[in-house]
């Protein structure tokens, strides 16, 4: 019979999960869409503020069933998306999620959104640290972005790189 007494490695896990990643997240919204729809999209700056690389491996959020983080493509004229999987940050650098690019899928909503909502996301990496952020609902990019719904200029849309550019008023992880 399991005992009710967590283990000393179960406890060491949980602590170790809960702690929080090193990364500031940027400019995170949520792309608005018409009652019912059962799929939405968003995008934030997930910037590496430690000294060591992260691996950003999951997404979730209690507005949503389902979180992925996928890649838009173009081929032959076609556009196209597909799963992106984890991605790696270096020490300094940051991984932008941006309309065009890597973006999360959002599947599943457990409820109609309206611009103005809050939507709290919990990102998860390989190490068991977590970064919690909060994202806004709204019809386009935040101005601050400068993307316009579109890739950041300067970058390539969901592309891991050392600058800071397309930064806005951060969004603070919660602890």
């Amino acid at each position: 019979m399991p005992s009710a007494t967590p283990s000393a490695s179960s406890s060491k896990a949980a602590a170790k999960a809960a702690r929080a990643a090193p990364v500031r997240i940027e400019n995170a919204w949520v792309r608005a869409a018409p009652p019912g729809t059962d799929m939405l999209a968003g995008y934030m700056d997930v910037r590496n503020v430690g000294n060591r690389a992260l691996r950003l491996v999951a997404a979730d959020s209690d507005a949503f069933g389902l979180v992925e983080l996928h890649r838009s493509l173009m081929s032959g004229g076609m556009s196209s998306m597909r799963p992106a999987g984890a991605q790696d940050i270096p020490a300094g650098g940051s991984l932008q999620i941006h309309a065009g690019g890597l973006h999360w899928m959002l599947m599943e909503p457990r409820h109609d959104l309206k611009v103005g909502d809050a939507v709290a996301f919990t990102l998860h990496f390989a190490d068991g640290s977590v970064a919690r952020a909060v994202a806004r609902v709204a019809q386009q990019a935040p101005a601050s972005t400068g993307t316009s719904n579109q890739v950041c200029p300067g970058h390539r849309s969901g592309m891991i790189n050392g600058s800071t550019g397309c930064v806005g008023a951060a969004i603070q992880p919660l602890q």
